[in-house]
């Protein structure tokens, strides 16, 4: 069975025909196909839009005399046929008024084309079996992105993008949070909601509550409305549910490990499970997990569910990577930098937990900074935010959330107060108030 021809001839025809007729429409043609004349299927029509285009740079007439002798001197006149086929090409375009609706048109045929060709290359990466099939999967994927992002040519007006933002700045005024909010209203406050594509990452010495922290956002974020999913490293479906049971039922995390619970709290605990059940948040127990197995499992689940909002991973040293490099630093850094392009290319916030290395302890202010990041790399350089949490004495229950970056916002602390009791952490609201006093002094 003969292949059917992915074009519209006619389109095409009518697009070239009434650049010769009105040239000041080209500018229209442009902006809708851009400057490749591989946009075109037939060679005649590439070599003319070419011609077209080379005439245009060098601030030359366009029109047929000028466009046939062009390609004459070029030595493709013989593309074409002759003058006579550019002559048809007028005469068969009665007006240029619908030039843009012909080249949508033709730009549609265009990217069904370059469909076929995408998907033939996602077969042979599929067949090529050397090729690590998760390694393939983020390969096939890009190539989709890339023939996605490669069609958004127009350039917006700088007016589109004010206005949108004074829309924004007017919501926030209204208590309307256009960010992701993490259930902390301080930090909230602070970083006003982290946006599409940022890479956050939360770290801290041992024993300080990350894994509980990251499970409060995670909950919060869920309570919303929006998706997430929370890749663990290290604890188990199971022991991150009793840890969310305890925080949501303020059941104590004891009792519901060891099961010595009276009547009403096993039904405090059974309720709970019934509103979490309900959310839109995954667990994943993935130990071994890759960074492309990881990021081909978030790609994923976005395109079926674009409430996806948030991924965390629990924690960054301990995904695996794909062959082998010189140093476990340069490990690290690339799982950053993938962690970091995932963000933006599912249009998600990853909140990364890591840990910091030995230096912290040998000093006598522990109070964590940037260098501390364990096997730190361009953890830092990649991070949009990067918070520790900080406590002075592990039996007490303050605790800082010490923000030490923030690309889009002030740095500074959130007052926390953990109840490990309930694997749950609340705002210190009196030393919050006198933080955002000093801050809006600024």
């Amino acid at each position: 069975m003969k292949e059917r021809i992915l074009a519209d001839l006619e389109a095409e025809e009518a697009v070239l025909g009434s650049i010769l007729l009105d040239p000041s429409c080209l500018e229209k043609v442009v902006a809708i196909l851009g400057e490749n004349p591989q946009v075109f299927y037939k060679t005649a029509h590439k070599a003319i839009y070419e011609a077209i285009l080379r005439l245009y740079q060098e601030d030359q007439p366009i029109d047929v005399v000028s466009v046939g002798a062009w390609l004459k001197k070029k030595q493709k006149d013989n593309l074409i046929g002759g003058l006579v086929y550019l002559y048809d090409l007028v005469d068969s375009t009665p007006t240029a008024a619908n030039v843009e609706f012909y080249a949508e048109r033709v730009r549609e045929m265009a990217l069904r084309r370059e469909m076929i060709a995408v998907g033939r290359e996602i077969v042979e990466l599929a067949r090529d079996e050397e090729e690590d099939v998760f390694e393939a999967i983020d390969g096939a994927s890009r190539k989709l992105v890339q023939l996605f992002d490669g069609q958004k040519t127009e350039l917006p007006p700088l007016r589109a993008h004010l206005l949108r933002t004074i829309k924004e700045i007017d919501e926030m005024t209204k208590g309307e949070r256009k960010g992701l909010a993490s259930g902390f209203p301080t930090l909230d406050y602070m970083t006003g909601g982290w946006g599409e594509g940022d890479y956050v990452i939360i770290a801290g010495r041992p024993s300080t509550g990350k894994t509980s922290f990251a499970l409060n956002i995670a909950y919060n974020v869920a309570s919303g409305g929006c998706g997430v999913i929370f890749f663990s490293f290290e604890m188990t479906e199971t022991q991150l549910c009793k840890r969310l049971l305890a925080a949501v039922s303020k059941v104590s995390f004891l009792k519901i490990k060891s099961g010595a619970l009276t009547d009403e709290e096993m039904e405090r605990v059974v309720q709970a499970s019934r509103e979490i059940e309900n959310l839109p948040l995954h667990i994943l127990y993935c130990p071994g997990f890759s960074i492309l197995k990881l990021k081909s499992l978030v790609k994923r689940e976005k395109l079926q569910n674009k409430s996806l909002k948030l991924v965390v991973v629990d924690y960054i040293q301990q995904i695996a990577i794909d062959g082998k490099r010189e140093s476990r630093q340069q490990e690290v850094s690339e799982i950053s930098n993938q962690l970091k392009l995932l963000a933006g290319e599912a249009k998600v916030v990853v909140l990364a937990i890591s840990q910091l290395n030995r230096a912290v302890e040998t000093r006598q202010n522990k109070r964590p900074l940037l260098s501390d990041l364990r096997e730190s790399g361009s953890l830092e350089q990649d991070a949009d935010f990067v918070g520790f949490l900080f406590r002075e004495d592990e039996s007490e229950t303050e605790t800082e959330l010490i923000i030490r970056k923030q690309r889009n916002g002030p740095t500074g602390t959130v007052y926390l107060r953990f109840i490990p009791s309930q694997q749950r952490f609340i705002e210190d609201d009196e030393r919050n108030k006198t933080s955002r006093i000093l801050m809006m002094e600024v």
